[in-house]
């Protein structure tokens, strides 16, 4: 008999579930995608129900449920801060014990009668489930592991040696030491919002200067073998409000409003927050074993420019989902590691792990959307195929593209994207602008065929997943000019034939057309939605993105006025 490993992340960001089946994934997928509530954190009772589907068992069949963090101790840290910060905390109390009142304190029963579960019920730690996720799915037979996030039980950053007998833990720091949570108070003072916008302080930090050096070393002091402090005066805990302190308004300025606008002096602390950031995962690599790769895990990891600087150092492996929706996935890993079931390896390492872990859609279902939505659909092959589009994104059209199974993680990697020509600069004007609907200072990636990188950037290697921002050869921006970022660098996505079949015939069919082997990929979606999944989500924002055209399948949907 098959035995099917359930993992599930829930309850405070990026709800998601994964199910594996002897070691091997059948479904994964995010609640998001499927309750359509941008960052959902309730119980993933779609993305469950999705997995069980697909591998036609009920939740009775499951072997092992996973749960990706120990509750009690989370909760036994959040009491501790409650108590500590007592009488600013009580309403911070009496919402986060709220959430325990409908029997999840006792999450082992609540899963079994929410869920209908009859299996075992196991709960990985935080860090745990994210290693797990970053070493299990990485080429590597022996690695050091690097977890960096806000904070998981206890532990914000943490160090792990992984080999063929598994994860060992090395050493840990503890909240609210943090190196997510000093990215967050510097996220919230440059009017940006938590848990979603740090990705902005990256973006703007190009645009600034190093004037703020001085701040962010007092904010985080470096410790001996590679550790850190987040100073408790520039901290406000336990409060609703703000992260921050009077002290640290005093020390860095006023904080900026929301919308309000971007000053010299926010770009100057972003960049500066960045240089810090950068400067302390540097300095824990540099305390790693010299002979092993690196792979990391953890919200921290999203951040491509950091990452970049650590690939320069060591072989470096960061997943498509390093964030709290992977731990799901991580979460089933380390279910499936400890029930030591030898039959299929944990996963093979012979092939790189696709994200293409979520729903797929039939001809079908991809014609039916389009009839229920009343537009006109052309079978694309009448057209001339994949390389009639690159002739349409040559000519400027803008162009969302659906493609297979849907990708899992935050990065949209050619199953549900917006595709746009490279070579015009304002084409990120009218993106940002018209489609996204977002700042204007926010750059957007290219995917370029993995054989060509090396020709357009410097340091290049296989990076499927974007990652990493690494700098343009100045001789080779103007031809991905609406990709390269004001500092000359781009967030690049290699698309070898094996990471995304489709995208990357049309990436050599523009290539044909244009001599550039890249087009620009954003995710498909607009401001405060999550990517599309269905046929019917693909339709709606077409139509809402005001694209050029729509890809479904091997439909062609032309806009209104073409």
């Amino acid at each position: 008999m098959p035995c099917h490993v359930l993992g599930i992340s829930a309850f405070y960001h990026d709800s998601a579930a994964c199910l594996l089946r002897d070691g091997e994934i059948v479904l994964a997928v995010e609640e998001e995608r499927l309750s359509r509530i941008k960052h959902d954190h309730a119980y993933p009772e779609r993305a469950i129900a999705a997995c069980l589907a697909a591998a036609g068992i009920t939740a009775a069949d499951v072997d092992t449920v996973v749960f990706y963090e120990k509750t009690l101790p989370k909760l036994e840290r959040q009491l501790e801060t409650w108590i500590l910060t007592f009488p600013r905390s009580l309403g911070a109390f009496v919402r986060g014990m709220s959430r325990y009142l409908d029997g999840r304190i006792d999450l082992r029963r609540w899963l079994e009668r929410r869920g209908g579960f009859r299996g075992e019920i196991l709960f990985s730690e935080h860090h745990l489930s994210h290693a797990a996720f970053a070493f299990f799915s990485s080429p590597y037979e022996r690695a050091a592991v690097l977890v960096a996030d806000g904070v998981g039980e206890w532990a914000t950053t943490s160090v792990w040696l992984a080999g063929p007998d598994g994860i060992v833990p090395e050493r840990e720091i503890l909240f609210p030491d943090s190196l997510g949570l000093f990215y967050s108070i510097i996220t919230a003072h440059l009017g940006f919002r938590v848990n979603e916008d740090e990705y902005k302080v990256m973006g703007l930090a190009a645009y600034g200067k190093d004037s703020f050096g001085g701040e962010m070393a007092s904010i985080l002091p470096f410790c001996e073998g590679g550790g850190f402090v987040l100073k408790r005066r520039y901290l406000r805990l336990g409060g609703r409000e703000r992260m921050a302190s009077p002290a640290l308004d005093a020390l860095l300025g006023p904080p900026r409003a929301p919308g309000a606008p971007i000053e010299d002096r926010h770009r100057d602390i972003a960049h500066s927050a960045q240089a810090r950031l950068e400067q302390a995962l540097l300095r824990i690599e540099a305390t790693l074993p010299p002979d092993l790769p690196l792979c990391m895990a953890g919200g921290v990891a999203l951040n491509g420019a950091a990452n970049a600087r650590l690939a320069r150092r060591r072989p470096l492996f960061v997943p498509f989902a390093p964030g709290d929706s992977g731990a799901a996935i991580g979460a089933a890993y380390v279910g499936h590691w400890l029930a030591g079931s030898p039959a299929t390896p944990l996963p093979a390492r012979s092939a790189r792990i696709s994200p293409r872990l979520g729903p797929s859609f039939s001809a079908d279902a991809c014609a039916a959307a389009c009839a229920a939505a009343g537009l006109r659909a052309r079978p694309l092959h009448e057209l001339g195929g994949d390389p009639f589009v690159a002739e349409q994104l040559a000519r400027g059209r803008i162009i969302g593209w659906f493609d297979g199974a849907m990708e899992f993680g935050p990065r949209a990697l050619g199953g549900r994207s917006i595709l746009a020509d490279p070579r015009d600069p304002a084409v990120r004007d009218t993106l940002n602008a018209r489609v996204k609907h977002r700042e204007p200072f926010r750059p957007f990636a290219p995917a370029m065929l993995e054989q060509r990188a090396t020709d357009y950037f410097e340091g290049a290697h296989p990076v499927p997943w974007m990652t990493e921002i690494l700098p343009v050869r100045p001789e080779r921006r103007a031809d991905i000019a609406a990709a390269v970022h004001v500092d000359g660098t781009a967030r690049l996505q290699t698309v070898g034939p094996h990471d995304a079949p489709r995208l990357h015939g049309l990436l050599r069919a523009f290539e044909a057309c244009t001599g550039v082997p890249a087009v620009i990929n954003t995710s498909f979606n607009v401001a405060g939605e999550p990517i599309v999944c269905s046929p019917e989500d693909a339709c709606r924002c077409f139509r809402a993105a005001g694209l050029d055209a729509l890809v479904l399948g091997d439909l062609w949907i032309a806009g209104a006025d073409r």
